[in-house]
């Protein structure tokens, strides 16, 4: 007799009926035996970063340190990002009138060059502005975050330096959640928007380690004095993670996979033969030396220039063939730096410098994307780094009477532009004859060409100015180079007007009609 439902149970059917058996639409959202290990539950970033962050620094920084991929991709952004000489300072304050106000410009530029050398910018003075650059950037793609605290009434004419710290000073396991006051997640205090408040340092395990007697520390610090930033996944998240993150993994790979095959070829090379005893019941006969464990200690013959070794009887030489690396050794190698050079966004040709198989229209199409991405890697870098340190510095340096400008001139001061590093021509001719036809057409401004090279416009018509001066002193028009029929004309530097090769008429001689 089969039981019967519990009544609970059968008051469900009998109000609402048999529920239908409903199957998930999307394929992907279906459990089976053969993704039965797949996620199912959404976890928001910050827990996915507490639960991973501090494996992924410290592999990520391993990386860093031996991975040949990885050491050269953050060569790279730094070099592309930061360039050779860092996000330059561009200052845009105007007059009542709204032309540029040039020489106060000048003034504050000249200024903050000062500031942005080693001795003013860090207050350990082993970082100039360049320096603390490309860290930021070194930081972001190792470490998730850069961290950078602004020192008032500093030591220097200006009263304002930086101080860097270990994004590790932020412990991801200090996390307070108490009814009616901010919350504490991974070291940093938020309020109810989610907006930081303070950051709360603890000293980090490999601090003490080396000082038994210090034990860890945690200390508050206003929000305001902190620069903390990283490349956001979610609204909400408080800190970020290596930007080399999804290489990781296939770096590893990548490393373990060559370093056989190394020791494999390393192998078939030192030990090329073995020595085979074809006397019967050999090892019950052997007399010889013995190992430990009372087995034959065969014995082992070193090869020397113009030797000859005589074998025992019964003894023959058998040659190992070495055959690593295989056949498929470049193909499976290739493989997996296209999948590295894939998880860090970079062209395979440009990571790896493998130029063989690449020709123009592919190396301009890698190219191109891969600087649209360090374009924006730049504006990240100008508008989270550069613009808060600059408020900050302009505001200490007016405070402390290092630059005298008025009320009216600070608050036109708060809205400079970032000068990048640029990047040259792929096909300089052909981009050359562009970028005049988008001139013609008005398609762009000269302004807009120097700024896509990583140029001021403003400097280089100063410059343009200067030279044209210098160039006029000397006897030079260096306008002729914009006339081709001028140039052509114009004689070379160091030489006189050119000879006249027309032939003269000749003067008709006494006596003749």
């Amino acid at each position: 007799m089969k039981a019967q439902k519990k009544l609970a149970a059968r008051v469900w059917d009998a109000v609402f009926g048999p529920q239908p058996k409903t199957e998930k639409r999307h394929a992907a959202a279906r459990t089976n035996r053969l993704n039965s290990g797949w996620t199912t539950q959404p976890t928001g970033a910050n827990y996915e970063t507490r639960m991973s962050l501090s494996v992924l620094i410290a592999r990520a920084r391993e990386a860093a340190r031996d991975s040949l991929h990885i050491v050269n991709y953050l060569r790279l952004m730094r070099s592309n990002v930061i360039g050779q000489t860092g996000i330059g300072l561009q200052c845009r304050a105007r007059l009542k009138n709204g032309k540029l106000n040039l020489k106060l410009n000048s003034r504050i530029e000249e200024a903050w060059w000062e500031w942005t050398h080693a001795e003013n910018c860090t207050v350990s003075g082993g970082h100039d502005w360049k320096g603390v650059q490309d860290l930021a950037v070194t930081q972001c793609e190792t470490d998730g975050a850069f961290l950078i605290q602004m020192i008032e009434d500093a030591p220097n004419p200006f009263g304002f330096s930086l101080k860097l710290w270990d994004v590790t000073w932020l412990d991801p396991t200090f996390n307070v959640t108490v009814p009616g006051r901010n919350r504490i997640l991974m070291s940093v205090e938020i309020d109810a928007d989610n907006k930081p408040v303070a950051y709360w340092m603890t000293t980090p395990q490999s601090e003490t380690e080396y000082t038994p007697q210090q034990s860890q520390v945690r200390w508050r610090i206003p929000a305001e004095q902190i620069i903390h930033n990283f490349q956001h996944r979610a609204a909400s998240q408080v800190q970020g993670i290596p930007g080399i993150a999804p290489a990781l993994l296939p770096a590893k790979n990548a490393y373990s996979y060559e370093e056989s095959v190394i020791m494999a070829a390393r192998h078939c090379v030192n030990d090329f033969a073995v020595l085979k005893n074809t006397t019967p019941d050999a090892d019950a006969d052997w007399d010889g030396a013995e190992n430990d464990d009372g087995s034959p200690n065969h014995p082992l013959i070193d090869s020397a220039p113009l030797s000859i070794t005589a074998l025992l009887p019964g003894w023959e030489m058998e040659w190992r063939d070495a055959k690593h690396p295989t056949q498929n050794h470049p193909a499976f190698s290739q493989t997996l730096d296209m999948k590295i050079a894939a998880s860090l966004g970079v062209p395979y040709f440009l990571l790896i410098g493998d130029w063989t198989a690449v020709n123009f229209s592919s190396s301009r199409g890698g190219l191109g994307e891969f600087r649209e991405r360090c374009r924006g890697y730049q504006a990240f870098i100008a508008t989270t780094l550069c613009r808060r340190v600059f408020h900050a510095w302009l505001r200490a340096a007016w405070l402390t009477g290092k630059i005298e400008i008025t009320a009216a001139e600070y608050q036109e001061l708060q809205n400079p532009t970032w000068q990048p590093r640029g990047f040259d021509y792929v096909d300089p001719k052909k981009d050359v004859e562009t970028d005049i036809l988008q001139l013609q057409y008005r398609l762009k401004t000269p302004s807009q060409i120097a700024l896509e090279r990583g140029e001021d416009y403003l400097d280089q018509l100063e410059r343009w100015q200067s030279d044209e001066q210098l160039a006029k002193a000397k006897g030079r028009d260096i306008n002729a180079i914009y006339s081709p029929k001028q140039a052509a004309a114009a004689p070379p530097d160091g030489e006189d007007d050119p000879p006249d090769d027309t032939e003269k008429p000749k003067k008709p001689d006494d006596g003749e009609d």
